[in-house]
This record gives C-alpha cells, sequence and structure tokens, in this order.
C-alpha cells in the first residue's frame, strides 16, 4: 500500500469526501482497490461580477480582489459615450497582476472634441491571477463635455 505524505491531499480526500474525523479514521494510505484521481484542470465557474459607471473624471473602484483568496479574471469590457464637446482621449481598465505593478488591463482611446461611442471586451482563455487585496479600477480623465463609461469584470476566487 501507498503512504500519502501530502498534508494537502489528505485535507482534500477528507473535504471531497466529507470524511468526519471525529467518527472515521483519517486515510493514510491507499489501499489497492483504491484509485486517486488527480483532476488537473478543473471546471472553474464564475463566481464573481463587478461593474460600474462613470460619469464625472476620476478613478473608480469596479471589485477589490479578496485578500484571503486568489483572483482569476476571465473576461473584462469598456464602454464609453461621450458627446462632442468631451475632450477626454483614454479611457482605461486598471489591475494589478500577480507579481507585477499596476496596468492598463484594457485601453479605449477616442478623439477629442468628437462625439464617440464604441465598446471593448475581452475574454482571457487562460484566467490572469491577479494580487491578493488589489483593486481593479475604471480610470477616466476630462474637463469639459458630457461622456458616460461603463466597465465590468468577471471571475472566480479559490483558496483560502
Amino acid at each position: 500500500m501507498a503512504r500519502i505524505n501530502n498534508s494537502d491531499t489528505i485535507k482534500r480526500i477528507l473535504d471531497d469526501a466529507k470524511i468526519q474525523t471525529a467518527i472515521d479514521n483519517v486515510p493514510q494510505e491507499l489501499a489497492s482497490k483504491v484509485v486517486p484521481v488527480l483532476i488537473a484542470n478543473p471546471l472553474r465557474v464564475v463566481n464573481v461580477t463587478g461593474n460600474g459607471t462613470k460619469l464625472t473624471t476620476g478613478q473608480y473602484t469596479i471589485y477589490t480582489t479578496p485578500s484571503d483568496k486568489d483572483f482569476y479574471l476571465t473576461n473584462a469590457s469598456l464602454h464609453n459615450q461621450s458627446d462632442a464637446t468631451a475632450d477626454n482621449t483614454f479611457i482605461t481598465l486598471d489591475c494589478t497582476m500577480k507579481g507585477q505593478n499596476s496596468a492598463n488591463l484594457l485601453r479605449m482611446g477616442k478623439i477629442t472634441l468628437t462625439a464617440f461611442s464604441g465598446s471593448i471586451s475581452h475574454n482571457y482563455f487562460n484566467p490572469i491571477l491577479l494580487e491578493r487585496g488589489t483593486t481593479i479600477s475604471l480610470n477616466t480623465t476630462f474637463t469639459a463635455g458630457v461622456s458616460q463609461t461603463d466597465a465590468t469584470i468577471q471571475g472566480y476566487a479559490v483558496g483560502e
């Protein structure tokens, strides 16, 4: 019989099999009839959606990642509609990826003093791991005119 030496594996067996340690013994070995199955690429379900609208200049926090879990971003989108007097030129969605500095996740440019309506969206088929406890923020700067910017993010949080 093979002995289980990895505490994470034992914890996962206890959790997944719903073994009650007060009643049953903690498995320490794999019997010859027990075949462990490792799911190398588990199906993850989006369990976080954040969105927001910015009608004024400045920064708006769309979502703050958990400080006790890993957050993986799977989708992000931006939409802007501005009148011909709006002088903004760039709208960004910023975040901090794991081990990196804050960066533009999405960036949309527009011609100043021109009516505009546009959208950008991206699905991340390889989800992006973000730093714990950081923000995903919508940024727009303008001094004149009317501009409305919407942003949406989706992802999932896992771990402890």
